[in-house]
């Protein structure tokens, strides 16, 4: 008698939370496809759609499906965390629902899949736009095919020069590994064919494996995220108990002792001295084209990275890196370096010379 009197509540509580899922279960399919959300994005406006979904209405109209407000082009196109967080929530309790919309995917052609068109070119950087003149047949087919098929994305890499890099491992190919995935913000063709394009970074991939098509390569990509908040904190507390001993032979343990928060206050000054000095890579046309420094100190290295004269070699290290910290004190070096050089008031360098 004591042991079913006990399981009631467990039963009762099944019964309540089986009531709730039930009820929620139909908020939770897309208003475009009107299957289970796959991949969440929601908007600017408070709204939820499959990725897929908004990209292909975003292909067509800038306005949101459900409540047709005006959409920021750009919201749409990065996941925000919240949506990572929701995706968690759902694997979790609409677990089956999860696996069917991924078995439907697989089996879908016209779904994305991890397959991606790789444009072979320069190093670009997330959030950070692109600009591109596009003129070769290869490259030229590749767009209308990314244009044609709703996605407006394809990923850039940089051409290999020199040594191979330590990040990409035993990767053999004639191109970095690791890239940025680029959507299309604006498109101008021309009559020959020539197209001027505006694109903007939305996030970073690794090539796992990639084949030649019509010229150019498809490859199969892992998106690069960083590392945990709590993880980030862990090594700034770590950093700061050791401390960089006076001497330190490293430029980058030498900022150890400093606080992620001053880092990125200090980069900021920096960029501020710079166009004080109306120096020749911080004008006020190159500000108009890629906006004022960001104050997210997870995207401010890689706005630095875009716009200073330096290295492909180095930037290579921001791109690949997994911590806001570690970023934020590899564009340090590089700052500190400009202004001890006497050519800093003189123009600056040249896109070659490498800062170490």
């Amino acid at each position: 008698m004591d042991g079913r009197l006990s399981d009631e509540p467990k039963f009762l509580e099944q019964q309540i939370v089986g009531s709730i899922l039930l009820r929620i279960r139909p908020e939770l399919d897309c208003q475009v496809c009107y299957n289970f959300l796959r991949l969440p994005i929601t908007t600017s406006c408070g709204h939820t759609f499959c990725q897929v979904c908004l990209r292909q209405v975003r292909d067509r109209s800038n306005l949101c499906p459900f409540c047709r407000r005006s959409l920021s082009p750009y919201q749409t196109v990065v996941e925000e965390k919240a949506n990572r967080r929701m995706r968690t929530l759902l694997s979790y309790l609409f677990s089956d629902d999860v696996a069917a919309r991924d078995d439907q995917a697989a089996e879908d052609p016209q779904n994305e899949t991890n397959q991606v068109p790789i444009f072979a070119c320069a190093m670009t950087f997330p959030r950070v736009p692109m600009f591109l003149h596009i003129f070769e047949p290869r490259y030229r087919l590749m767009l209308q095919k990314v244009i044609s098929n709703g996605s407006r994305s394809f990923g850039m890499v940089s051409h290999r020069r020199g040594p191979v890099p330590s990040a990409d491992g035993d990767f053999d190919a004639p191109f970095t590994r690791y890239g940025t995935m680029l959507y299309v913000t604006d498109l101008q063709m021309f009559p020959d064919g020539r197209s001027l394009v505006e694109t903007i970074g939305t996030y970073r991939f690794k090539i796992v494996s990639y084949t030649w098509q019509d010229g150019y390569p498809m490859a199969m990509v892992e998106r690069i995220e960083d590392i945990a908040y709590a993880d980030e904190e862990n090594m700034e507390m770590m950093e700061r108990i050791l401390d960089a001993t006076p001497g330190n032979a490293t430029a980058l343990a030498s900022l150890s002792h400093l606080p992620t928060q001053e880092l990125h206050r200090q980069g900021l000054e920096f960029v501020n001295s710079m166009r004080t000095s109306s120096t020749g890579w911080f004008t006020d046309r190159i500000i108009n084209a890629y906006g004022q420094p960001p104050q997210d100190p997870a995207i401010f290295p890689f706005w630095v990275a875009t716009l200073l004269p330096v290295h492909e070699r180095e930037k290579y290290l921001v791109l690949v890196s997994t911590s806001v910290r570690e970023r934020l004190k590899l564009v340090t070096v590089w700052m500190r370096s400009m202004q001890q050089r006497s050519w800093l008031s003189t123009g600056g360098l040249s896109g070659s010379c490498i800062i170490c």
